[in-house]
């Protein structure tokens, strides 16, 4: 309804505001780590408020950053997602920094804070964007597609041919 601001804070809070009273939040979420800049947005339907959280340190282990959604009726959180990330084929902790929800798509873009970017979509209602590689599947590699690394034989580098330099 345009009445509600939310806001992310560095402090581990996400606060939800009517703005025609500012005074005190109509809900504050703790313990959403934010160590950096962790976005909050609206979907597009103002039904939904998403926010991402950072990377924690706990007992000598690195914690993902996990993707929020929170119900602007009723002022829950109903869902979370872990965000994972892998390099060299090992885990690696990451967190979540900037959101966009792509509305004429319906699909919601998420950059992590190692500098990769996942695109969460619904397969039913979704449209386009990610969905165009995925419905694609495997292009068949045709021989042709190959290049051969040909070896390439210099006779001048070899020390039997060497030449002198020249006596003019």
């Amino acid at each position: 309804d345009g009445r509600q601001l939310a806001t992310r804070s560095q402090d581990g809070t996400m606060k939800v505001w009517d703005v025609r009273n500012i005074q005190k939040p109509l809900r504050v979420f703790d313990d959403l780590e934010n160590s950096g800049a962790c976005d909050c947005i609206y979907s597009p339907d103002r039904q939904l408020l998403l926010t991402t959280t950072s990377t924690t340190r706990r007992d000598k282990t690195d914690i993902n950053g996990f993707l929020h959604f929170f119900d602007l009726v009723s002022l829950q959180m109903i869902y979370s997602h872990e965000l994972t990330a892998t390099r060299d084929g090992r885990a690696v902790p990451v967190g979540g920094t900037r959101l966009s929800w792509a509305k004429a798509i319906n699909q919601v873009i998420v950059g992590h804070s190692n500098g990769d970017i996942r695109v969460f979509y619904d397969p039913e209602m979704s449209k386009k964007g990610a969905l165009l590689g995925v419905q694609r599947g495997f292009k068949k590699k045709n021989v042709d597609d190959y290049e051969l690394n040909p070896v390439i034989l210099n006779p001048n580098a070899l020390e039997m041919f060497k030449q002198g330099p020249s006596e003019k």
